[in-house]
């Protein structure tokens, strides 16, 4: 059985995009949080995920769906 990883990121700097694209070899990007709201939007924009700026409103949001 071959299932796709569903990937939450916390941290949307420079490293964070980094590891955005190597998720994105392994899975799907589904959620992405920063303190920054600008940088969570962009990442969001950029990797078609939903934003967020506090890290428990993603885990909450998406309970069960992120594998990683």
């Amino acid at each position: 059985m071959n299932k796709t990883l569903r990937f939450g990121l916390i941290g949307c700097g420079r490293i964070g995009a980094r590891h955005a694209e190597i998720m994105l070899q392994h899975g799907t990007l589904v959620a992405v949080c920063d303190i920054d709201e600008s940088k969570a939007n962009q990442f969001a924009e950029q990797f078609n995920c939903t934003p967020f700026t506090h890290h428990i409103a993603m885990l909450e949001a998406f309970r069960g769906q992120i594998d990683v």
